[in-house]
């Protein structure tokens, strides 16, 4: 049975300034203040953003309109 050996020392680096990047933009966003839109904008803006998701995701691929070289 194992015993208890008490706390660990913390082994992990520091965070990366990247990461610190992306940590202060998400809490800027989050404590934006609140828009004015009503809940019907903001549900159309989700609907509009997830159709354009949608269609990045099932865009068909360019086909080159050239002659080939046989």
């Amino acid at each position: 049975m194992a015993t208890w050996a008490g706390p660990r020392r913390v082994t992990h680096a520091p965070p990366k300034p990247a990461s610190m990047r992306g940590m202060a933009a998400a809490l800027a966003v989050l404590s934006a203040p609140v828009t004015e839109q009503g809940s019907d904008a903001l549900l159309a803006e989700r609907e509009r953003l997830a159709r354009e998701a949608e269609a990045t995701a099932r865009r068909q691929g360019e086909l080159r309109l050239g002659t080939s070289a046989s």
